[in-house]
Formats: structure tokens, sequence, C-alpha cells
């Protein structure tokens, strides 16, 4: 009786623990699955995050690589900045120095205008003198045929010969300042070595038409040469020969005519 109590006691064990195991069995079958389903999940998961690292660094390549292209444009934009700033600065300053040089060429034409205007009132001066002096030698032809009358009226051969005399050099009248003397002289006006050319105070009104060459006095001192290159009415531009002539001249140099 015994037995069969411990029997069946042994066997409600083994049935308790039958049915834990399975109650265990079936816990971690069930908790095997909620982890691969946990896994699949996470794997899922873990494919979408390397497609989006992918898409990303794929995103990151392409931003880089346009970064670059943007840097390179930056880089050629900069360049092409510092020209145009470079040209511009050598335009403002040959701008300035245009600007220089207009207001030295205004200064020099103001000079050469007002010697110009001083010698043309001298010119006109002098052929008011000259008239003067020639309507002065036509007076005294007149009394020298008088005086002939009167000589040859009298027979006095004397009185002949002295009349003869006296206006023996006074047949011609005073030449004006056309006329060319045996060497033509003046005198340096203006000179501007920036654009190699000196100004002198002799033109057309003296003879000269233009490719005439003088050579250059400084004092007693020979100096060099300088030839026409435009004759105007009272005054000539004149180039330089050689460079001494031109690093040598001085304005109230003597010229005179080759």
């Amino acid at each position: 009786m015994m037995i069969k109590k411990q029997k069946k006691a042994a066997a409600f064990i083994l049935y308790i623990l039958l049915v834990i195991f399975l109650a265990a069995a079936g816990a971690a079958f069930y908790f095997y699955y909620q982890e691969t389903l946990k896994v699949a999940a996470l794997d899922e998961e873990l494919g979408l995050a390397r497609r989006a690292k992918e898409a990303a660094e794929s995103q990151l390549t392409r931003s880089q690589q346009e970064l670059q292209e943007l840097n390179a444009a930056l880089s050629q934009t900069r360049k092409h900045l510092e020209r145009i700033n470079s040209q511009l600065d050598e335009a403002e300053s040959e701008k300035g120095r245009l600007n220089y040089e207009l207001e030295e060429l205004t200064v020099q034409l103001t000079l050469i205008k007002e010697r110009s205007d001083k010698f043309s009132a001298e010119v006109k001066l002098a052929q008011e003198e000259i008239k003067r002096l020639n309507n002065l030698i036509l007076t005294l032809r007149q009394d020298k045929k008088k005086l002939e009358a009167e000589l040859v009226a009298s027979k006095d051969s004397q009185l002949v010969s002295l009349g003869t005399i006296l206006v023996t050099d006074k047949e011609d009248f005073i030449p004006a300042p056309e006329a060319l003397p045996e060497r033509l002289e003046g005198e340096v006006l203006v000179i501007n070595r920036n654009h190699n050319f000196a100004v002198i105070n002799l033109g057309r009104n003296h003879g000269l038409s233009g490719a005439e060459v003088f050579s250059v006095y400084h004092g007693s001192n020979y100096i060099g040469d300088i030839k026409i290159e435009e004759a105007r009415e009272h005054i000539s531009a004149c180039n330089f020969l050689s460079e001494i002539v031109k690093n040598r001249i001085s304005e109230g140099d003597r010229v005179v005519k080759k």
C-alpha cells in the first residue's frame, strides 16, 4: 500500500515535472520566437540603416565633389577679380599719368602762346618801324631828286658829285622780316623731352618750310642739331637728332640754320 502510494506520488511528481518542462519548453520556444522576430526586425533595421548610410555616403561624396567644384570656381573667380583689380589699378595709374602730362602740355602751350603773342607784337612793331623807314626813304629819294635838279641847274660838279655820294647807299628799301639773312638765327622757346621736341622762334615768315636743320649753341658751345618737324607762321616744332642734344638743350639756347 505504501509502495503504491509512493508510485502514485512519483508519478504525480513526474507529471508535475513534465508539465513544468513543457511549460518551460513552451516559454523557451516563445522567447526564442520573440527573439527571432526581434533579430529579424533588427536585421531589417540594420539593412535600412546600411542603405541609409550608403545613401548618406553617396550624398556626402556628391556634396564633397560639388564643394570642390565650388571651391575651384571660387578660386578662379578670385583670380579673375585680382586681375580685374590689377587692371583697374593700372588704368588709374595711367589716367593719373595722362592727366599730369595733359596739365604739363597745357602749361607749355600757354607759355608758347604767350611767347608767340609777344613775338607777334614785336614783329608788328618791327613791320611798323620798317614801314616808317620806307616812307622816310621815299622822302629822302624825293629830296635827292630835288637836290640833283638844283645841282644840274647850277652846274656845280662838286655839289653834283657830293649829291651822288650822299644818296648812293640809299637806293634800296629796308628788307621786311620775311627776307632771309645770310645766317638765319633764333632761339629755343620751349623743350619737351617726354615727347622729344623743342620749339624755336622761327617759322614760315622767316622762310622755313619744314625739314631744315639747325645747329644748337649753349653760349658759344655747340651741343648738337635739331630738325624742323612742323613750321608755323612765327614758330616751329623741331625733333632732336641725338640723345646728347636732347639732354643738353636748354630754353634760350641759340639756333643757327645750317
